[in-house]
This record gives C-alpha cells, structure tokens and sequence, in this order.
C-alpha cells in the first residue's frame, strides 16, 4: 500500500487550488471591467498555477543571456549565435531525452533530463530591445506566468534606458521576483566590476526593486575556470528556493504578488470610473436643476398669464354691468315704452345677445393675443433651454469612441446621444407630449426644433387658455341672460344689477381656479415629459453605479484572498 500523502503536501494543494479559484474570479472581473490586457495576464497567472516553478530569463539582445543559460544547465539548451537568433520564447524543461517541440509560431519546448528540471523550468526569451518584429512582444506576454526573472545586463554597460524601463514593468507592474545578473564580466576589469556591481544595486533601490540578488557571471570561465565564473553562486541561489523547500510556496506567493498587481491596475481603473460616474451624476443633477429653474420660469409665465386674463375678464365684466346699467335706467326704459320695445317678444333677449356677443367678442380678442403672447414667451425660453442640454449631451458624449474603448465608455456614449435625440425630437414634434419616441430623430436644426416646440407647446396653450374662457363665460352669460330676462320685467334695477354681478363675480372665481388648474397642468404635464426623456440617462447612471459597486467589493473580496496567501506559510517536503 502506498504512503498517504503528507499533511504539508496536502496543504499546499489545497493553497494552490484557493489561488487557482481566486485567479478565476480576477479574469472574470478584469472582463467585466472591459480590461482584455488584464484579463489575459490573469489568465497566464492561473495557467502558471499548474506549472513547474519557472524561472524566465530576460535582457537586452546580446548581454549574453543564452550563453548564461546554456553555463547554468551545464548543457547546450539555448541557441548562441552572433546575430539576435531568438526570435521567439523557448522553454527548457525537463524530459527523459532531449527533444525539441513546436508548439507554436513563438513558442518551442525544449526536453533535457537535467535533475534541476524535475522541479522548474527554465525559459529563454527574446531581447527586450530587439530589433526583430515582435521579439518584445512576445517577452510580455511571457513575463506575468514567471515565479522569478533572471535580468541580465552586460557587465560593461548595465545602464540601458530600455533595460530598466522595462525591468519597471517586471517588477512594478507584473510584481516579479528578479535576481540580476551582469554577464559577461570576463570582458570588464575589476574596478568596472565593483563600481557596475555596486551602481546596479543603487538603481534597484531607487527604482523601487528592493534588494534583488545581484550576481556577476562569466560564461566563458565556467568552460575554464568554474571556481572563478560566478556560475555556482546562481546555482546555488536556485538550489536553495528548489530543493530547500521552498519553491512550492514561492510559487504561489509570486503568482498572488502578480495578482495583486493586476488588481491594483483594476482599482485604478475603478477609481477613474468612479470620478467619471460622479461626474455624469452631477452633470444630471445640473440638467434637472436646469429643469427645474425652466419650470419655475415657465409657472411664472402661467401665472403672469393667468392675471392678465382675469384682468382682461374684469375690465369685460365692468363694460358689461356698464352697458346693462344703461339698458335698465329710466331713460332707456322709456324710450323703449314710447317705441313699444316690450311689445316685441324677441326684444329682451336680442338686447341680451347683443350685450354678450359684445362681452365674448372682447374677452376672447383680448384672451386671444394674451394666450399667445405667453405661450410665445414660455415656448421661447424653454425651446432654447431644451436645445442647449440636447448640445452640452452631445458634447458631453464626445465625437465617438474609439472601436477598441471600453464596453462601459461605448454603453454610456450611446445613451447620452439617445437622450440628446430624444430632447431633439420632443422639440420637433408636433404631436401630443409624451407620445414623443426619443429615438425617432437624430440631429436636429435648433431652429426647426425651436419652430416644432412653438406650434406644439404654444398652440395647446392658446386653446386651451380660450376653451377654459369660453366655456366659464358661456354658463355666466347664460345665467346673467336669464336674471336680467326676469328682471327687466319685475322693473327691480338695483337688486337686478346687484345679483348679475355677483354672478359675474362667481363665474370670475371660477374661471380663475380653472385656468390656474389648467396652466399648472400643463406646465406639469411638459415637464413630466422632458424628465421622462432623461430618465434613460438616470438609469444608465444607476446601472453604472451598481455594476462599479459590485466590482468593488469582487475586488476587495480578491485582494484580501491575495493577500492572505501571501501571508499563508507552507512548504513542500
């Protein structure tokens, strides 16, 4: 029977399997966020959770860094020649035999049965200055499925600009361990050595690297003077992580280090949508401020409205006592005896017509000119509001993303230019508000949109203002008609004109509540619409919202699982 696995084993499997789970959920989150550049790093990351421990050599073009590997193997692994001959990545790992295996346009797996490959593998990659198309290229994608990268500079001239800048990128961005290791320095003196060897070390620092290894080697020593190549000591670095236990745990705690790197370009990123998100909500909250202010105005232009007409009703209602004072005095009332005017059955009432033929005939003209003065006022202001939003939303939305931009940014462009359309084409209707579709007109000319909102707005308005008086003013004349009918006959003047007009003064009462009610709704009723019309926007901002919320806490709840396997210790017997 075999031996059950040991206790420490079975801990860090189950390490590697919680690390492999949290690498999922950072690949799915880094797709949600629109992050394709994140979202394949993660997935390097938990490819390289199942392999060996890799160790990735990386430099400049010629530093020898494939004469480096080939001393550190002891064998003939990576191609040496006098040009940049690695043209793509090759991965030395271990076989019974060796072999050479194709997998890929940019990836070859080489097989040697050197002992040390039973636990890492060991990968040769182009230079990161190469001049051959995509030799970098091809050296980023690699790096973020590294446990350690050896940086090999040219024990001469480790100072290249490219060199560091991209040694950044492995440490800072992809959170690697590095060793350096200046090669080459059979062709360096002994002062050039030291003072190389030093410098290099304060760079690091200064770079934010820490204290990284730093080891000076000499490829061509090690085939004649092993003692003095330097080789040995990058042996025995490797053999200490490997067989001293501890590469297992490295391992995963290089893989959580690089995952917290990419989740700190995914809180960036958060940040920024976070600023741009509060940005669209007051931008909003600016839009229906404005709204509200336009509504305000435009309960002021009712209601300024609203007084003159009951002004204009007043001053009828006093021409109208007027003229049936002078109907119902003595004089009148006599000439109409002397001519027999109450002989004639239709006397009275055609008196009576002409009195409120006269009365509508100069309400209405009067009402008339008022309505469309104040829906032209009101129309005016609003048109011109309404047309500036469309605009600052169409600025707002940009001149178009571009066809690589984030899922977010395209969706949130969208409906900025969907509610702009929607504004336009309330402006252009001429139907009913509220039946507008915002999706049925694009751009728009102000001024036909203006002209549309005119007819629409300013037409409701001046029929409705004159039905309301019609009708009010119909049932009080109809009323006073017959006081005045009866009365003329009884020959009871000042009783008769004291109720006809308290009859105007009631039907005044009422007309005035009604036109208040009216105006009021109909400014409520616009206004609904146009919020209506920027409601898309609202729940576009909310969905934003709750999407970034959820990512949020997905991320912290990743960043404390990162960091807890970073704190975890374990080791493999």
């Amino acid at each position: 029977m075999s031996a059950a696995p040991t206790l420490v084993d079975h801990a860090l499997a189950e390490r590697r399997a919680a690390l492999s789970a949290l690498l999922g959920g950072l690949c799915s989150l880094a797709e949600r966020a629109g992050r394709a550049d994140v979202a394949q790093d993660a997935r390097s990351l938990l490819t390289a959770a199942g392999e060996p421990f890799l160790f990735v050599a990386v430099g400049e073009v010629k530093t020898g860094k494939s004469s480096f590997i080939n001393a550190l193997l002891g064998e003939q692994a990576a191609q040496v020649a006098p040009d940049p001959c690695t043209d793509r990545i090759q991965i030395i790992s271990y076989g019974p035999e060796r072999a050479s295996l194709e997998e890929g346009p940019l990836l070859t797996r080489l097989l040697l049965p050197h002992p040390i490959l039973r636990e890492v593998a060991v990968v040769d990659t182009p230079g990161v200055d190469s001049v051959v198309d995509r030799h970098q290229e091809v050296t980023e994608r690699f790096i973020p499925r590294s446990d350690l990268v050896l940086f090999t500079f040219s024990a001469l001239n480790p100072y290249t600009r490219s060199a560091w800048d991209f040694l950044e990128q492995v440490a800072g961005r992809w959170r690697r361990k590095v060793v350096l290791v200046l090669t080459q320095a059979d062709l360096a003196s002994v002062e050039q050595l030291s003072v190389n060897r030093r410098k290099v070390a304060e760079l690091a620092r200064e770079k934010g690297l820490g204290e990284p290894p730093v080891f000076v080697v000499s490829s061509v020593l090690e085939a004649v003077q092993p003692e003095l190549s330097g080789i040995e000591a990058v042996r025995r670095h490797i053999r200490e992580m490997v067989t001293g236990g501890a590469h297992g745990s490295a391992k995963l705690e290089s893989l959580a280090r690089g995952a917290l790197g990419l989740l700190d370009g995914l809180d960036a990123q958060g940040l920024e949508q976070r600023a741009a998100l509060a940005k669209d909500q007051a931008r909003l909250s600016n839009l229906l401020e404005r709204l509200d202010m336009a509504r305000d105005a435009a309960a002021r232009e009712a209601g300024l409205l609203a007084s003159q007409v009951m002004r204009s009703y007043d001053q009828a209602c006093a021409d109208y006592l007027a003229a049936v004072e002078l109907e119902l005095s003595f004089p009148s009332m006599v000439r109409r005896s002397l001519g027999s005017f109450f002989r004639r059955r239709s006397g009275v009432p055609a008196l009576l017509d002409e009195l409120a033929r006269a009365f509508r005939d100069s309400l209405e003209g009067k009402v008339d000119a008022l309505a469309r003065e104040g829906a032209s006022n009101l129309t005016r202001n609003l048109g011109l509001e309404l047309s500036q939003m469309a605009r600052d939303l169409r600025e707002l939305a940009g001149p178009g993303a571009a066809p690589d931009a984030a899922r977010l940014d395209l969706q949130r462009e969208a409906v900025l230019r969907d509610v702009a359309a929607g504004l336009d084409s309330f402006l252009a209707s001429g139907g009913q508000p509220g039946r507008v579709d915002p999706l049925s007109v694009a751009r728009m000319d102000p001024k036909a949109a203006m002209g549309g909102l005119m007819v629409l707005a300013g037409g409701l308005f001046v029929l409705s203002v004159k039905g309301v008086v019609v009708d009010v003013t119909g049932g009080v004349l109809a009323g006073a008609g017959v006081l005045l009918a009866g009365g003329v006959l009884a020959v009871s003047r000042p009783r008769l004109i004291r109720r006809v007009r308290e009859e105007l003064s009631q039907g005044g009462r009422r007309l005035e509540e009604e036109l208040d009610a009216l105006l009021r709704t109909r400014v409520e009723r616009i206004f609904s619409d146009i919020v209506a019309l920027l409601e898309p926007l609202r729940s576009e901002l909310d969905r934003r919202g709750q999407a970034l919320a959820e990512q949020e806490a997905q991320a912290a709840s990743l960043r404390e699982g990162f960091a807890k396997a970073l704190d975890t210790p374990g080791q493999t017997a």
